[in-house]
């Protein structure tokens, strides 16, 4: 999202929104709507959307660890 703290050991400082004073590029709301998380029905609703443009596949390929 952006360069802001530092990272020792490839392990970044913990950022919270609400510290950085609007400085994000990409808004929570964002990653609300398009990223593959949340509860099923959030899911489901997510991949209906992708359905209804014309899509007839999705791949998701997350990080272990998120």
């Amino acid at each position: 999202m952006m360069k802001l703290g530092d990272a020792v050991n490839e392990n970044p400082d913990m950022l919270l929104f609400d510290k950085m004073d609007g400085k994000y590029r990409v808004d929570p709301e964002t990653f609300e709507k398009n990223l593959m998380f949340g509860n099923p029905e959030d899911i489901i609703k997510k991949l209906e959307m992708y359905k209804k443009s014309g899509l007839d596949a999705f791949i998701n390929c997350a990080s272990i660890g998120l």
